[in-house]
């Protein structure tokens, strides 16, 4: 929140702020996992898959931008970036959904 507040004006500053977010999300997610029962257990494995990916993303954009605090990333950059990020929650959504329909026709159907 510190880092925010002060970020108004430094956009290297903002950058960092959302990679130390992102930290904090996946030690969120961890805890959460850890303390959850069964029942919202893969809920909160969906977050700690999803949410380590964001840190790689938000630290390379934060040194492509701290030496010279100015917006000298392209759009092209950051959806280069960012395309990762978002092909991992595509793709970890459908194999969620997959192993769910696995289990409901597959294992159930052994018992």
């Amino acid at each position: 929140i510190v880092l925010l507040k002060k970020a108004e004006n430094n956009y290297s500053s903002l950058v960092f702020s959302f990679a130390i977010l992102f930290i904090d999300w996946w030690i969120f997610a961890m805890i959460a996992y850890r303390i959850s029962g069964h029942s919202s257990a893969i809920f909160w494995t969906k977050f700690l898959y999803v949410s380590p990916t964001f840190i790689p993303s938000a630290l390379i954009l934060f040194f492509k931008v701290f030496p010279s605090r100015k917006i000298i990333v392209s759009k092209k950059y950051f959806m280069t970036v960012i395309t990762p990020n978002i092909a991992i929650i595509i793709l970890g959504q459908t194999f969620f959904q997959l192993y769910q329909l696995y289990t409901v026709l597959v294992i159930k159907k052994k018992e």
